[in-house]
């Protein structure tokens, strides 16, 4: 599909920055974000700029261009591309085992201890196997270092190359072979290949602590709808996969030189060939879909857009290019929640390039019996499986729509696009393509199951209330029978 680069007279009466930034207030108060920065962008100049909000919700402090965020896992891009330098040097290989770059201890592992081969290609495109890890998120402690980091999450859960797992540490192994491979530190050679390079001067992999500059405080949802101040957490053990502290317009210089095919202001960064890979579809989420994983982004190869969210305890962040129209945006936010990012994000491209506002959805009802429960797999932490029973996807009909409610983030609405088939519309997963056959739902890289009906979050909730009431119900019984023992004996004297 090739996009015009005319901009959107039709789709608002407004100028097109005064549009975006009427985008960005509706979404940043539809989500409850303090605050707010974004920049959209095309053939390399700057379409719209938009800051808006406060940079700490206790002081007042104002939202800037100059306002750093958490990027999350936005992080993991800019990682794909450090490893894509040391492959451009001949030094590393995508599909070559990255055991000979690593120690002992953190070579990946099969469940019986022994190393196993896993390439470069696998781990940037999530299909290494490799586990999903809570590690260094609250409620679990702080990880004492990024060795300990991969040491504990090395046992892979699935044969290298079958499936999608999204996963951090397989994106901090990444990053530790090309740091390896460079004879330099990773957060030296973020500095050396991209940071100085590209002008990205706001740039740093350091703890929120030791930022130098402005940085949005964090926030998080309380109780009900109430927004409260969150500390940022250090994310420097897992560097590779999400500590980056930055700015809109630092990565729209990351941006810049990945539409201009790996060149920024006349200077090769990357090859055409590296930044190619990155962005073709390396690992489809499904085989029947349009959308999976290519090297630190996902890919959506019907309208071929390239993107990448990002997810702190107290931040969130949107990074996307559409490659055929030159145009990219990023959206940065101050809260623990991709939904205004990933919406905002949304409607700035259809703001800019109008032919990727959907058309009305086809007459077509839901598939029969799609009402239930669904548990997402490999979402959570393998030791801390049972979890997942806590939040399943929970699907109910709406007209020709569903609309599914999840734990890790606000409602969604699936929009069906054709037989079995939808569009997923706000949430974590905005954009993504869904397949539903039987009993199985695929949205993006996220694969659910349907819970039996004496599994789902009704039937739990009955056994936790009969459980509950049977330890009353004894412990009455018990302190009867002590009472009666009391009352006998003080009669005997």
């Amino acid at each position: 599909m090739v996009f015009s680069c005319a901009p959107a007279p039709a789709a608002t009466a407004l100028p097109l920055q005064e549009a975006a930034t009427q985008i960005v207030i509706e979404e940043l108060g539809a989500n409850g974000a303090p605050g707010m920065s974004a920049i959209l962008l095309r053939d390399g100049q700057t379409l719209a700029r938009v800051a808006v909000g406060v940079s700490d919700g206790e002081t007042g402090v104002e939202v800037s261009s100059e306002t750093a965020f958490p990027a999350g896992s936005v992080t993991k891009i800019l990682t794909a591309a450090l490893v894509m330098t040391e492959v451009d040097a001949g030094r590393l290989d995508l599909d070559a085992p990255i055991a000979p770059h690593l120690p002992p201890g953190l070579r990946p592992l099969d469940s019986g201890g022994a190393e196993v081969d896993v390439t470069l290609r696998q781990l940037l495109s999530h299909s290494s196997g490799l586990p999903v890890t809570w590690d260094g998120f609250p409620p679990n402690p702080p990880v004492e270092s990024r060795d300990a980091y991969i040491a504990g999450s090395r046992t892979i859960v699935y044969p290298p190359g079958d499936r999608l797992v999204y996963s951090n540490v397989g994106l901090v192994l990444a990053g530790e072979v090309a740091a390896a491979s460079a004879g330099i530190r990773f957060e030296d050679l973020a500095q050396e290949r991209l940071f100085t390079p590209l002008g990205m001067t706001r740039s740093s992999l350091k703890q929120a602590a030791d930022y130098d500059g402005p940085l949005a405080a964090g926030h998080a949802r309380g109780s009900g709808d109430t927004v409260q101040p969150t500390p940022h957490i250090d994310l420097t053990p897992m560097a590779a996969a999400g500590s980056l502290l930055t700015t809109p317009d630092d990565l729209a210089r990351f941006a810049t030189m990945l539409l201009d095919g790996g060149i920024f202001e006349g200077s090769r960064i990357l090859s055409a060939t590296a930044v190619d890979a990155m962005m073709t579809l390396q690992a489809p989420a499904h085989p029947e879909l349009d959308e999976g994983f290519g090297l630190g982004f996902g890919v959506r190869d019907d309208r071929r857009k390239i993107w990448w969210d990002g997810t702190t305890t107290a931040a969130a962040a949107h990074f996307a290019l559409l490659p055929e129209a030159d145009t990219a945006v990023i959206v940065m936010a101050n809260i623990a929640d991709n939904q205004s990012t990933s919406v905002a994000g949304r409607r700035l491209l259809e703001l800019a390039v109008p032919e990727l506002v959907p058309g009305p959805a086809p007459a077509l009802l839901p598939p029969d019996g799609v009402e239930g429960y669904y548990l997402a797999e490999d979402l959570v932490d393998p030791d801390l499986w049972f979890f997942a029973y806590t939040m399943p996807l929970a699907v109910r009909t709406d007209g020709a729509s569903l609309v599914v409610s999840f734990g890790l983030t606000g409602p969604m609405t699936f929009i069906p696009v054709g037989p079995d088939r939808f569009r997923v519309m706000g949430g974590m997963l905005d954009g993504a393509s869904v397949l539903m056959t039987g009993d199985m739902l695929q949205a993006g890289f996220v694969r659910a199951e349907r819970l039996p009906a004496l599994l789902t979050p009704p039937a739990l909730w009955t056994y936790a209330g009969v459980i509950a009431l049977s330890v009353l119900v004894g412990l009455g019984y018990g302190i009867r029978a002590v009472w009666r023992r009391f009352r006998h004996r003080a009669q005997a004297n």
